[in-house]
């Protein structure tokens, strides 16, 4: 009751909330669908993983510009980019016929996850500090709920109707949150009127990703095995499964659904208790 009321009071966290939701449903409609989509269109696993690579290339190509960027002309303008690349992304998917489209909307969504840490920085300015844990915890099981929802809708839409009404819905919420950022997500740092983002900015933005502080060294290698591990396997666990065993979407709406509804029971009592016990004890 304590969240619910604080919700209702800050509403920037509401919008941010009602943003966050929108993207759980949009994402995981297209996340359950769009290998074994690939892999109808004649896609084979290996080159389905060149996809999923290319998104990370275009992702780790910009994340540091477009951050950098951010602290100079303020968060929203890239919140509106973010936004505004899922949903081409998803017109790519929907009129998608052979890998041209594919490759072009896994690089759109590249980019746009490129600007999840401007997100991430928006809610951390929305938030007071001593909530900060259960503003992120809420976002998240925010996203993973109506994820949950998502994914379920995916598997049975592509199994009795087919892939492009999946893709069809995907791109109209990603509309309804474009909407929402635009209309009533609020500026959390306003543009600096004396600075100015130049080239060498850029590049020293780009340089700063491979040169972290020595106290970080430690977790970013740990962040570095655990993206590897993740990649290896459960980034084309759902090609693999209709590839190898024919699973259909319906039955992976329904593995998805299980593990994102898990996740999302113990996001706000995790959220909750990192506020009361601190961050660092954790690593």
């Amino acid at each position: 009751m304590v969240i619910l009321e604080s919700i209702r009071k800050e509403k920037q966290i509401l919008y941010l909330a009602v943003v966050t939701a929108l993207r759980g449903i949009r994402d995981n409609l297209r996340v359950v669908v769009w290998q074994p989509f690939a892999l109808s269109l004649g896609v084979p696993i290996r080159s389905i993983g060149a996809l999923e690579s290319l998104m990370d290339l275009a992702r780790i190509v910009v994340q540091p510009v477009f951050g950098a960027a951010s602290d100079i002309y303020g968060r929203k303008p890239f919140l509106i980019l973010r936004d505004l690349l899922i949903l081409l992304s998803g017109l790519c998917f929907l009129f998608a016929r052979s890998w041209f489209l594919l490759a072009a909307g896994m690089t759109l969504i590249g980019l746009g996850v490129a600007l999840i840490p401007v997100w991430q920085a928006v809610v951390a300015e929305s938030a007071k500090g001593n909530e900060m844990g259960m503003v992120y915890s809420v976002l998240g099981s925010c996203y993973m709920a109506t994820g949950l929802l998502g994914t379920l809708a995916a598997g049975w839409l592509a199994d009795n109707v087919g892939y492009r009404i999946v893709y069809s819905l995907s791109t109209l919420f990603a509309f309804a949150s474009l909407l929402v950022t635009v209309l009533r997500i609020e500026e959390t740092r306003e543009r600096a009127t004396s600075a100015s983002f130049t080239l060498s900015q850029v590049w020293g933005s780009l340089l700063d990703t491979f040169r972290p502080p020595s106290y970080l060294w430690g977790f970013y290698v740990a962040m570095s095995v655990d993206l590897f591990a993740f990649s290896v396997g459960w980034r084309l666990i759902n090609g693999m499964l209709t590839d190898a065993f024919s699973f259909t979407p319906g039955m992976l709406g329904l593995m998805i659904a299980a593990n994102a509804g898990t996740m999302a029971l113990f996001q706000i009592v995790l959220g909750r208790y990192l506020d009361r016990v601190g961050y660092v004890e954790e690593f």
